[in-house]
């Protein structure tokens, strides 16, 4: 029986053809260097294998190097670099954390565009009358910006989202201007009873029934109030509290964009 496979054209070798009339190992060097029959010098050099840089035992991977001195030498041009371990910056001893430098310089670079940069921190008091702490947030110290209205109605924008979220609520796209445009349309006061302290947000429809975190949605309301309805719609615990008001009703409803006709609301939205 004839071998009808096609063998490499190069004499004395028996290797099946790839391309060109050569095997793999020809067809490599032709397209490389121009000539089947050149041998690569760390062939010659390097019988074992090894790579070429004194006492290293691994195995040779290309330019005569091993795999991991091959990428210093292809990244860096020595491939006996050794990366630093300490900030690149003059003076600096600590950790690198990126492009050289330690975690306080590398966020400077990113935050002002250089390394160099200090930001200069204003040394006046809290405000907060009698506390002689300096000023880090917002005009407060430390301490006192936890306590303060502000740092409380960032928590509950933040966890009335989170809720949201959890619920998997048809539409989440409250932002804060669409708070204070609902603080300004219903006077910055509870919805349901007039009360001005502790307000929340509120869903009209809760979370847990369908209802959205958007703006047609949130009114303020106050603590006790917000507590009391729960999840609750709004015409199956309003009507029954003791300050409730008709017009306070048609003033939220027409803020989620609702009528009432025959003691009914129609075009619900959210």
């Amino acid at each position: 029986m004839n071998d009808t496979i096609k063998r490499c054209k190069i004499e004395g070798c028996n290797n099946k053809h790839v391309a060109k009339g050569y095997c793999r190992t020809h067809y490599y060097r032709y397209k490389r260097y121009g000539n089947p029959l050149e041998v690569r010098q760390i062939q010659s050099r390097n019988t074992d294998g090894s790579c070429k840089i004194k006492g290293c035992e691994r195995k040779h991977h290309a330019k005569g190097y091993c795999k991991y001195h091959h990428y210093r030498w292809k990244k860096y041009g020595d491939p006996l670099y050794e990366r630093p371990k300490t900030c690149k910056i003059e003076g600096c001893s600590k950790k690198i954390d990126s492009l050289g430098m330690c975690q306080m310089h590398y966020r400077r670079l990113r935050v002002h565009g250089s390394p160099y940069v200090v930001k200069k921190m204003i040394n006046t008091p809290c405000k907060v009358e009698g506390c002689k702490n300096k000023n880090r947030r917002n005009g407060y110290c430390e301490e006192h910006y936890w306590q303060s209205d502000l740092a409380r109605n960032k928590h509950r924008m933040y966890s009335a989202k989170r809720r949201s979220i959890q619920a998997k609520a048809p539409l989440n796209d409250l932002t804060k201007k669409d708070w204070l445009e609902s603080l300004k349309y219903l006077n910055h006061e509870c919805s349901y009873c007039g009360n001005k302290e502790n307000i929340e947000q509120d869903h009209v429809r809760p979370l847990t029934k369908g209802g959205s975190h958007t703006k047609t949605n949130i009114i303020p309301a106050c603590r006790s109030c917000n507590s009391s309805k729960r999840q609750r719609l709004l015409e199956d615990w309003y009507p029954k509290q003791p300050f409730y008001d008709k017009e306070r009703e048609e003033k939220i409803l027409k803020w989620m964009g609702c009528k009432i006709k025959d003691n009914k609301i129609q075009t619900v939205l959210f």
